[in-house]
C-alpha cells in the first residue's frame, strides 16, 4: 500500500492526505495528531498515524504548519556571530547550548542557532528566541520583539519588558572574594573589560563591595577571558616577582590557563598562589581539581526554555524574571 501511495503522488514529499490514507483515518484526525491534540483520539489511532508517518518518511513543513496553527514550534538560540570563535572555544557556552537543545527537544520544539542580526529575515520560521543580553542584540531585537516571544540570558542595561533568566552575578563576586580573603591578603581579579560581556561587571561589583567591607585592597586586570590570558598573566607576574596570594578568575577558562601555566612554572597551587574560578565548567573543572563557583547551567537552560515556551503558548500571562543562586564548590586550588 505504501508503494501504491508513493506511485500515485509524484511530488518529492508525502502529503497529509497520504498519511491519512495509509493510517485509515481522516485528514482532520492527522492534523489533530500533528498539532499535539492527542486527547481527541485513541491510542490505537495515534499508533497507526505514527507508523504511517514513519513509513512515508513524512516531514513537517514549518511554514505550512505556521499557516494553519500560527506556530512553527521552533525556537532560536541567538548569539552574536562576531563572537562565535570565542563561544565555540568556551566549554560553558557549548554545554549551555547542549542543555537548551535538550530542554527544547523535551518540550517537542525544534532549535535553531542564529545571529541576532538574522532574526528579522527568519522571523516567520520561529516562535521565540533565547538571546544573550548584549547591546548589539538589543538593537536587533527592536525590529522583531513585537512579533515573537523573547527571553534574555542576563538583563539588558536599559529597562525592557523582556523577561530574563540569570545567575546572581553580584553574589558570585561577593562569595568568591570572601572565600579567598579567609587566607589571602592580595587578590587579583580577572575580568572582561567594563560593559563588554553581560554579568562580568556585576561580578566585579560584588567582589569590590566585599573587599571594601573586609578592608582588603584588590586589583582588577581586564582582557579577553580565554586560557591564553590566564597563562600570560601568571607568567608575567611570576617573572616580575609580583604574584598575588590569589587569582579570582571570573570564568573557569582563565582559571584553567593560570592553573596550567603555574604547573609549568613550578608554582605551588594552592601553596604559593590560590586560584578560584566561576562557572564550574562541566568535566574540565572537576578533573583538574579547580575550586570554583558553580553556575547551574542545566537549571539556567531549562528555566530559559520553560519561560520562553510559556510566553509562546500563553502570551497573556505575566511572567517574572528568574534569578538563580550560585554555589561554592571546594576542590584543590584554594
Amino acid at each position: 500500500m505504501v508503494d501504491e501511495i508513493k506511485d500515485k503522488f509524484s511530488g518529492p514529499r508525502s502529503t497529509l492526505a497520504d498519511v491519512a490514507t495509509l493510517a485509515g483515518v481522516s485528514k482532520s484526525t492527522v492534523s489533530l495528531f500533528m498539532n499535539g491534540k492527542l486527547n481527541r483520539m485513541g491510542t490505537k489511532t495515534q499508533k497507526r498515524i505514527e507508523e504511517a508517518l514513519q513509513q512515508l518518511g513524512y516531514t513537517i513543513d514549518p511554514l505550512a504548519r505556521s499557516l494553519s496553527t500560527g506556530r512553527t514550534r521552533t525556537i532560536a538560540l541567538a548569539w552574536d556571530a562576531s563572537n562565535y570563535d570565542y563561544y565555540f572555544e568556551d566549554l560553558y557556552f557549548m554545554y549551555f547550548a547542549k542543555m537548551v537543545a535538550r530542554a527544547v527537544k523535551e518540550r517537542d520544539y525544534t532549535l535553531m542557532l542564529l545571529d541576532p542580526a538574522d532574526l528579522w529575515q527568519n522571523q516567520r520560521l520561529i516562535d521565540g528566541v533565547i538571546v544573550k543580553a548584549t547591546e548589539a542584540a538589543r538593537t536587533d531585537l527592536r525590529r522583531v520583539e513585537a512579533n515573537m516571544a523573547v527571553v534574555s540570558i542576563g538583563k539588558f542595561s536599559e529597562q525592557t519588558a523582556i523577561p530574563s533568566v540569570s545567575v546572581d552575578d553580584v553574589q558570585s563576586g561577593r562569595l568568591g572574594f570572601e572565600r579567598l580573603a579567609r587566607k589571602c591578603r592580595s587578590i587579583k581579579v580577572l575580568s572582561f573589560p567594563p560593559k563588554q560581556v553581560i554579568g562580568f561587571d556585576e561580578r566585579v561589583e560584588g567582589a569590590r563591595g566585599k573587599a571594601a567591607e573586609m578592608g582588603i585592597a584588590f586589583s582588577v586586570e581586564y582582557g579577553r577571558m580565554d586560557e591564553k590570558l590566564g597563562r600570560t598573566v601568571v607568567a608575567r607576574d611570576h617573572a616580575a616577582g609580583t604574584l598575588p596570594d590569589a587569582y579570582f578568575c571570573l570564568n573557569d577558562v582563565v582559571a584553567l590557563g593560570i592553573l596550567s601555566e603555574s604547573r609549568t612554572l613550578g608554582i605551588s597551587v594552592p601553596g604559593e598562589v590560590s586560584i578560584l574560578g566561576v562557572d564550574d565548567t562541566p568535566t574540565v573543572s572537576h578533573c583538574l581539581g579547580l575550586t570554583t563557583l558553580k553556575h547551574p547551567i542545566e537549571n539556567l537552560a531549562a528555566a530559559a526554555v520553560d519561560l520562553l515556551i510559556s510566553r509562546i503558548e500563553q502570551p497573556q500571562i505575566a511572567v517574572e524574571d528568574v534569578v538563580l543562586p550560585v554555589e561554592l564548590v571546594e576542590r584543590q586550588t584554594v
